[in-house]
């Protein structure tokens, strides 16, 4: 047995389990008397403090995790090993986490450029304004639109669209701001087959980005979405505290994509964080109260974050489609898809997330005062799983709720 210390919080390993760490849930459990629980300010069950008496370490948490607790009371005679140890440790088995969910946490993005290629689900166009001709198009135009890249390089966007919608576009659209985020547009036939599609659109280096995705034609979607999402809201506006607003928030936007499980990550000072809500469809091992150290999200994710760019992928094992030419012809370079919604994901970050047995998910920032303060989380564990336009705008809506609840009720909360 050994341990894994970050601040206040401890990951066990426990003999026979591998390299997988476990952490402590239930608060009845005692190992041998030399781990005690304790509250932490959010109410998270936490293993850590004064109550883990292994002998002291100045040693950085990876220079200790391979300490076991045979050695550690060698070290220390004062700490005789308790004849109930391993009775309770085999106890722990049937009350620890496993670890392995440790990677649900973990920063989206190496120190790498930002990838040019996106999901195969969808299909990309790139324009050029004012008029409104094919730079660049994802490899996949042909499956998706009947037509192959390059019968469309060069070529005005009527020939997907019509000239109808193009001129609609054209009209309503092209003079407002689609810098920051992505603007939903309604679905639309495009191609040959006259195929509906559901569009976002926005702009990037003075070039126009289409990101098409197949509407789905699935039972689950068709719900009365403004009652839903009023009554949602009204819940959470009587909700007495953040962490209830928080759980009821996970549970409407899990009703509202179908996801196995929809968590709220909160942010600390430190830049560790902890699970504080979750919401489960199946019988899958819980994240509820798990603490992550900072080192779990890079930097770069955490700037991806506090943009408020919402972050999917539909299957995690797909094979992601590149844009043909490669350099885009207007700027001579490679274009910027870092606000594309479908871009794909870093393969090292899809491949972990593969072996942690996730499937697809979704993240929204959530906000307080224009800062970050956490993250709404979405995990699909038995297959790929895509969510329409209109259940992600339910669900930013939600998260846009959640941050004023949040800076209200804890607004509230100082003033007592």
């Amino acid at each position: 047995m050994s341990y894994r210390k970050f601040g206040e919080t401890v990951i066990i390993r426990l003999p026979g389990a591998g390299s997988k760490p476990f952490q402590r849930r239930d608060k009845s459990l005692k190992l041998g008397g030399q781990i005690s629980p304790q509250n932490t300010p959010d109410c998270i069950r936490t293993i850590g403090g004064n109550g883990l008496t292994l002998g002291e370490s100045d040693r950085t948490p990876r220079q200790c995790q391979n300490n076991s607790l045979r050695q550690s009371l060698h070290r220390n005679r004062r700490h005789p090993p308790d004849p109930t140890l391993w009775e309770e440790i085999s106890i722990a088995r049937a009350n620890y986490f496993d670890g392995g969910h440790e990677d649900f946490i973990n920063g989206e993005e190496e120190p790498s450029p930002i990838p040019v290629s996106i999901q195969s689900h969808s299909a990309a166009i790139v324009i050029k304004e004012p008029e409104m001709t094919i730079l660049q198009v994802s490899a996949n135009t042909g499956p998706h639109f009947g037509f192959a890249p390059e019968e469309l390089l060069g070529r005005p966007l009527s020939m997907l669209l019509g000239a109808i919608e193009v001129e609609l576009l054209r009209e309503q659209l092209l003079s407002k701001d689609f810098d920051d985020e992505p603007h939903y547009l309604p679905a639309a036939p495009i191609g040959k087959g006259a195929r509906l599609f559901e569009i976002a659109l926005h702009r990037r280096g003075g070039l126009l980005i289409l990101e098409c995705e197949p509407k789905p034609d699935d039972a689950f979607m068709q719900f009365d979405l403004p009652s839903s999402l009023n009554s949602a809201i009204a819940r959470m506006r009587r909700a007495g505290s953040v962490g209830e607003a928080c759980q009821t928030a996970v549970d409407e936007a899990r009703r509202f994509t179908g996801f196995d499980r929809v968590m709220v990550y909160k942010f600390k000072g430190d830049g560790s964080g902890a699970v504080i809500a979750e919401s489960l469809d199946g019988d899958f091992k819980s994240c509820l109260g798990l603490h992550y150290p900072a080192s779990n999200i890079t930097q770069q994710a955490q700037t991806i974050y506090r943009s408020g760019q919402l972050l999917m992928k539909v299957d995690m094992n797909d094979r992601a489609v590149s844009l043909i030419p490669p350099i885009n012809p207007a700027p001579g370079a490679t274009l910027d898809m870092s606000c594309a919604v479908t871009r794909d994901l870093s393969p090292d970050y899809s491949a972990r997330l593969r072996k942690s047995g996730v499937t697809a998910l979704m993240f929204i920032s959530i906000t307080k005062n224009d800062r970050l303060w956490g993250l709404q989380m979405f995990y699909n564990h038995t297959g790929p799983k895509y969510v329409s336009h209109d259940s992600r705008m339910a669900c930013e809506l939600l998260a846009h709720y959640l941050s004023l609840q949040i800076a209200a009720k804890e607004a509230a909360d100082s003033r007592k």
